[in-house]
């Protein structure tokens, strides 16, 4: 029995030699890269199933990302000439005004309705009326003309120099700011009760303009007051 016991581990330990010898000589002759491969995968076989499909996740969403990227492109371009169209228009007043007139806006709060007329407005409606310039000051009256009047019907064609100087007197136009008035407020405010005659009998036409010029400088919204 003990003589084939011998025999028997005799044998599997031989057995055991030759397999290792030729694991050895597959090693040395597989090339190195091959041996790379079979241990990337024998590493991901033992990898954990949720590392995988997070790995499988990242690899799908990747294309998304790499294609959404230069849609950006176009938004930055726009952005740039619009810039660009600012700084032209930034140069010319006329222009300027054009452009910013056009431009979306807010709401206009506290707007006071009489201020925010036009005084060339005033002076269509005053000549209409048969209304009257007050030399004196330069302001608006209730017809009848008398001393010291001059009709305002017809007024911009028969006398242009007047005319102009009545709608500097019930505007800010010409404006310049001086030791004695070194802001506009003193002259904002005196005009209120020149243009006042022709207000009181033209409220709707007046509220008709303001809403006009709102919706010309794409304002949507405007909070009236009237006093």
């Amino acid at each position: 029995m003990r003589w084939n016991d011998r025999r028997r581990r005799a044998r599997d330990d031989l057995q055991a030699s030759t397999w290792l010898a030729e694991r050895r000589a597959a090693r040395q002759a597989t090339p190195s890269s091959a041996l790379a491969r079979q241990r990337i995968s024998y590493r991901a076989s033992c990898m954990p199933i949720l590392h995988r499909c997070l790995l499988l996740s990242m690899c799908a969403f990747l294309p998304i990302v790499a294609h959404a990227r230069p849609a950006l492109a176009p938004a930055q371009q726009r952005e740039q000439h619009v810039a660009q169209l600012f700084r032209d228009a930034a140069a010319q007043p006329a222009q300027l005004r054009t452009w910013l007139q056009a431009m979306p806006k807010g709401g206009d709060l506290h707007n006071h309705l009489s201020g925010s007329v036009y005084a060339e407005d005033y002076l269509q409606w005053a000549s209409d009326d048969g209304a009257c310039v007050q030399l004196s000051d330069l302001s608006l009256r209730a017809p009848p003309c008398g001393a010291g009047q001059e009709p305002a019907s017809g007024l911009a064609a028969r006398n242009a120099a007047l005319y102009g100087r009545v709608v500097d007197s019930l505007s800010m136009r010409k404006f310049l700011p001086s030791p004695a008035q070194p802001t506009g407020h003193d002259q904002f405010f005196s005009t209120f009760g020149k243009f006042d005659a022709v207000v009181r009998t033209r409220v709707a036409d007046t509220v008709a303009a303001v809403l006009e010029q709102a919706a010309r400088d794409r304002v949507p919204y405007v909070e009236i007051i009237a006093n």
